[in-house]
């Protein structure tokens, strides 16, 4: 038999849908527990790149409280560490390559480019070896006496000290 459109009609009974079984709360929290495991691993991949926990956050579409929330399990707090510990390699790696190698940087003249200059960073370098020799670079020394106390000081000493510390009211010392 034909319809007025020329398709056949079913005469067959339908078959009967599959019941959809109601999921148990098992497998809701297994669920739940999967999509936050893999939000956590694609929030470790761009905090690994970027080292910054809210453009990681929005790249994977969870709030920033969300993130230190995870931080609160071992787990994701040791791996969270690690991220962080490889984007600051990542930071170094690029501030050496910008203090050592340099970059190159557009030279103009008369509004059109002629050249290229190779351009080094002192202060990051500067940085760099204060971080990596402080021993070396730093440049401020703490001074300690016997055994890392105190540095004795005679009655003259301690006397000048204490009349350096005496506010002088307006008036001019001589």
């Amino acid at each position: 038999m034909t319809t007025p459109r020329g398709r056949r009609r079913r005469t067959e009974a339908r078959r009967p849908t599959r019941a959809r079984a109601t999921p148990t709360v098992a497998t809701l929290e297994a669920r739940v527990q999967a999509r936050t495991a893999r939000a956590q691993a694609r929030f470790l991949r761009e905090f690994t790149i970027c080292g910054n926990v809210l453009r990681s956050a929005r790249a994977v579409k969870v709030g920033r409280r969300t993130v230190y929330d995870w931080r609160q399990d071992d787990a994701f707090r040791a791996l969270y560490s690690e991220a962080h510990l490889d984007a600051i390699d990542a930071l170094e790696e690029e501030a050496r390559r910008r203090a050592v190698d340099g970059v190159l940087e557009p030279v103009y003249q008369g509004g059109e480019q002629v050249g290229r200059i190779r351009k080094y960073s002192d202060a990051l370098l500067i940085l760099l070896l204060k971080g990596k020799r402080p021993e070396t670079f730093r440049e401020r020394y703490e001074l300690a006496g016997p055994r890392g106390g105190p540095i004795p000081l005679s009655h003259a000493g301690a006397v000048l000290l204490y009349t350096l510390h005496i506010p002088d009211n307006g008036r001019a010392r001589t």
